[in-house]
C-alpha cells in the first residue's frame, strides 16, 4: 500500500539530497481530490537531508475541461503562494510552481523573493503559439 510506504523515514547512503518530493497536486486536481498539506509537510520533514525540495502544493485553477476565468487564476496564485510560505515556515525546502496561465508578476515575485529553483507547469488547456 502506498500510504504505508510514505509513512516511513527515508534511508540512504548519499551525503547529498537526492529526492524531489512531488506534492501530488496535479494528480489530485485531475480526479477532483485534495491533498492534506499537514501530511505532506510531515512527510517532507521525515525525508531529512535526503530531500532536495518538496514541490509546492499549488492550487491549479480551472479543471481539465474548463478554462479558468481570470479571477479564479488570481485566487489560485494567492493560495499557491500561501501554501508555499506555509511549507517554508514549517522548515521544508520547497520548490514553488508557476503555471503557464498565471500572471507573470507571480513568477517575478518568486524570483524577487530569492527563489532560484522554480517549477514551470504547462497546460494542455491552452493552445501554444508557434513561430513559423
Amino acid at each position: 500500500m502506498i500510504a504505508d510506504f510514505f509513512s516511513e523515514p527515508v534511508k540512504g547512503q548519499s551525503e547529498h539530497p537526492f529526492l524531489l518530493l512531488d506534492s501530488g497536486a496535479f494528480s489530485a486536481y485531475s480526479v477532483g481530490q485534495k491533498i492534506n498539506a499537514d501530511a505532506l509537510i510531515a512527510y517532507a520533514k521525515l525525508t531529512g537531508d535526503y530531500l532536495l525540495a518538496a514541490i509546492n502544493l499549488d492550487q491549479i485553477p480551472g479543471t481539465l475541461h474548463r478554462r479558468a476565468p481570470e479571477g479564479e487564476i488570481r485566487k489560485a496564485c494567492r493560495l499557491s503562494h500561501r501554501a508555499f510560505k506555509q511549507m517554508l515556515d514549517c522548515g521544508v525546502r520547497v520548490m514553488p510552481v508557476h503555471h503557464q496561465i498565471d500572471p507573470r508578476r507571480w513568477l517575478y515575485r518568486l524570483i524577487d523573493e530569492g527563489n532560484t529553483f522554480i517549477g514551470v507547469s504547462p497546460t494542455d488547456s491552452y493552445r501554444l503559439l508557434r513561430s513559423v
